[in-house]
């Protein structure tokens, strides 16, 4: 956001040189400013990225989402893993000096099949090791948020985090209050 105001700046600056007609630039008015409110609900959404953008809006905000995903120190969204990789939501939490636990989130408009989803998801937990964590997998841990978990993924996802080299997965059911279309249930299935 920086840069983009300091080349907005720029430009201004070049087009007001040796212009009679120079441009301003004036504050905003705020008071009137109205947020702009996801509406979750099954017949609009249609791109995980909306689920997403709510996660990450209410990151810190919301105590059931907090305590399902655990506290983020700083997140961010579309973090490349490779060519034409990105995991959706990539963070840490700051332990102690110097000392952080990486966070990997991958999340799915609709279900969570076994074994795509979560082959996908575990390749971005063995990138964050080898190349943030310097290969310690209890540095790492992970959640994956779905509308619904088939039994293989929950099966594999039990049987990983008892066996998993320190893996730490969890799974994350999500549904839509349609009382209010701006709320998400968040309920921990793993």
């Amino acid at each position: 956001m920086e840069n983009e105001a300091l080349e907005l700046l720029k430009i201004l600056e070049r087009t007001n040189a040796d212009n009679p007609n120079r441009w301003n630039v004036t504050s905003a008015n705020l008071s009137t400013y109205i947020s702009i409110k996801f509406i979750l609900d099954n017949n609009i959404v249609i791109d995980e990225k909306i689920i997403e953008g709510w996660v990450l809006e209410n990151i810190g905000r919301r105590h059931n989402l907090d305590q399902s995903l655990g506290l983020f120190t700083s997140f961010g969204n579309n973090m490349p893993t490779g060519y034409l990789k990105f995991m959706d939501i990539f963070g840490y939490q700051e332990l102690s000096m110097g000392t952080k636990k990486y966070k990997v989130v991958e999340v799915k408009k609709g279900d969570c099949i076994f074994p795509d989803a979560i082959t996908q998801f575990l390749d971005y937990v063995d990138w964050v090791v080898e190349n943030i964590a310097e290969g310690d997998y209890k540095l790492v841990e992970g959640a994956i948020i779905a509308k619904e978990f088939n039994t293989d993924c929950i099966t594999f996802v039990k049987n990983c985090n008892a066996t998993g080299r320190g893996r730490k997965i969890q799974l994350i059911k999500f549904d839509y209050v349609p009382a209010r279309y701006d709320h998400l249930n968040i309920t921990r299935v793993v």
